[in-house]
């Protein structure tokens, strides 16, 4: 399958959907409900995002999700002791304005892997990029990437990938995929990605369930932070 057919065929899957609450927050279990099983292998949903996987494909679909989501908080509780957090600033990045979208955190990662392509660090990210709308909701998709696992354990060499975390000061990313990243790209080019994501915000939600790989290259797959 293309990606470029991603829209129309979803539209066909979802005419039956209640279009005027596509993908609000809590709305994702529906949405993936009206695929048919076939369609996808699996899906995953954090809390900006839904995206769905099929192995076939060497692209995942990523659906921006609306609103904002409760969790458990001790401050701005609503009744049910829950706490909201709201989407409204997903656009407060250097390189984005108030043109592009306040909720919509898959828009800020295709404007961030344009603006990092200017910058000559696109092939650090996994690229994301919009395909159309459906029922006005924009849909994305984005390489496929091998998500980062920790190796076994070894005394030596988790000693050596920590003092690679020393060298660089990232102690956000895991030593490991970091002493990848740099056998990959070399001291130098990694040193400068790592100022570049400092001096755009870009590091406030990086965490190993964010890294992994496009074959053997390391890459970031998601980067478009956290900004409630």
């Amino acid at each position: 399958m293309k990606k470029e057919e991603i829209c129309s065929i979803l539209k066909k899957f979802m005419k039956n959907f209640p279009q005027d609450s596509f993908c609000e927050e809590d709305m994702y279990p529906c949405f993936i409900e009206h695929l048919p099983q076939t369609f996808y292998s699996e899906w995953e949903s954090g809390a900006t995002k839904c995206v769905v996987l099929n192995n076939k494909w060497d692209f995942v679909i990523k659906v921006p999700l609306t609103g904002g989501f409760y969790y458990d908080g001790d401050e701005d509780e609503d009744e049910d002791g829950e706490f909201y957090n709201e989407f409204l600033n997903a656009n407060d990045l250097p390189m984005m304005t108030s043109e592009n979208s306040c909720w919509d955190y898959c828009n800020a990662e295709a404007v961030i892997w344009d603006y990092a392509e200017k910058q000559g660090f696109s092939e650090f990210l996994a690229k994301t990029e919009y395909i159309g709308d459906l029922y006005g909701h924009p849909i994305y998709v984005q390489e496929k990437v091998k998500p980062f696992h920790f190796p076994e354990y070894n005394e030596e060499y988790d000693k050596f990938c920590m003092d690679i975390c020393e060298s660089l000061d990232c102690f956000y990313l895991s030593g490991y995929w970091l002493t990848d990243a740099l056998n990959y790209y070399g001291y130098e080019k990694l040193y400068r990605f790592l100022k570049f994501i400092k001096e755009n915000h870009l590091n406030y939600d990086l965490h190993t369930g964010n890294i992994g790989y496009i074959g053997n290259r390391p890459v970031l797959l998601d980067y478009c932070g956290w900004r409630s």
